[in-house]
C-alpha cells in the first residue's frame, strides 16, 4: 500500500515494509518508487519523522530516477536512435542480414547492428541490449584500468582490485578496507573528463573513506572543477540509459 507524507518540499509517496530487522533504510527503485524498510517495532510517527528529515534527498533522487526511467522507456533499438559513448551521441544503424546471432559494431561514426532476417522485434531488443551492454563493459574495463593506474600513481595510492559492475544507483564505489574500486559500466558513456572525476573521487576514498571537507579538498587538488563534472552526471544520467526491453 502506498502512503503519503506531506513536507514543505512536496509530498513523499512511499511503501512501508516492516520485518525483523534492526535498522530503517530507504530504497528508491529504478522507476522512482520509494520503499521504506523498517523494524516491526517502529510506529508510523517514527517512520514519518525519518522520512521528513530525508525529504530533500528522497524527492531529488526519486525525480532523477523517474526521469531516467521515462527516457529509457521512450528509447527503442531502431534506426536513427542515438546512444552515448565518451560523451558523444552516435546514431544506430540496423541491418537485417543472414547472421544467426545479432551483433554490434562501432566504427567511430555510428553503431552498426546486424540482426537475423526472421527474428522478432522483442527478441531483437533483448539480444541487442545484451550485446550493447557487453560492448560497453569491455570498453569500460579497458579504459578504466589505464585511467585508474595513471591517477593512482599521481595520487600515491594503490587500489588492489578494479571491478566493472551493474550498479543501479552509483557511478562508482570504494571498499576502503579491501582497497577495491567498483565502477558502473555506464560511466563509459560520459566524457573522459567526467570519467576521470569519478575515478579520482573513488581513489580519494582510499585516503578519506567519507565525504568530509578533507575528502573534497583531495578531490579538488586533482580535479579543480569537479563540481562541473558532478553536475554533468546529474543532468545527463537519464540520457545515458539504454532502452527498457522488459
Amino acid at each position: 500500500m502506498i502512503s503519503y507524507l506531506q513536507t514543505p518540499l512536496g509530498a513523499v509517496a512511499y511503501q512501508l515494509e516492516q520485518s525483523y530487522r534492526k535498522t530503517m533504510v530507504i530504497r528508491i527503485e529504478e522507476n522512482g518508487q520509494v520503499r521504506v524498510l523498517a523494524p516491526l517495532f517502529y510506529d508510523q510517527r517514527t517512520v514519518e519523522c525519518f522520512l521528513f528529515k530525508k525529504a530533500d534527498w528522497i524527492l531529488r533522487k526519486s525525480s532523477q530516477l523517474k526521469d531516467r526511467h521515462r527516457r529509457a522507456s521512450q528509447k527503442r533499438f531502431v534506426n536513427g536512435q542515438s546512444f552515448f559513448f565518451l560523451g558523444q551521441k552516435y546514431p544506430l544503424r540496423i541491418l537485417k542480414d543472414g547472421v544467426k546471432i545479432p551483433s554490434v559494431d562501432f566504427d567511430g561514426r555510428c553503431w552498426l547492428m546486424k540482426i537475423p532476417k526472421e527474428s522478432k522485434d522483442t527478441q531483437n531488443s533483448e539480444r541487442l541490449k545484451e550485446k550493447f551492454v557487453c560492448w560497453y563493459k569491455a570498453q569500460a574495463k579497458e579504459l578504466l584500468a589505464g585511467r585508474v593506474f595513471h591517477y593512482a600513481r599521481l595520487m600515491d595510492v594503490e587500489p588492489l582490485e578494479i571491478k566493472v559492475k551493474n550498479q543501479k544507483r552509483l557511478w562508482g564505489s570504494c571498499h576502503y578496507h579491501q582497497k577495491t574500486l567498483c565502477f558502473n559500466w555506464q560511466i563509459i558513456m560520459a566524457p573522459l573528463s567526467v570519467i576521470d572525476y569519478v575515478i579520482v573521487h573513488e581513489l580519494c576514498h582510499l585516503k578519506a573513506p567519507n565525504h568530509s571537507p578533507r575528502f573534497w579538498k583531495l578531490v579538488s587538488d586533482v580535479i579543480p572543477d569537479y563540481k562541473m563534472k558532478h553536475r554533468w552526471l546529474k543532468e545527463n544520467a537519464g540520457r545515458m540509459a539504454l532502452p527498457n526491453v522488459e
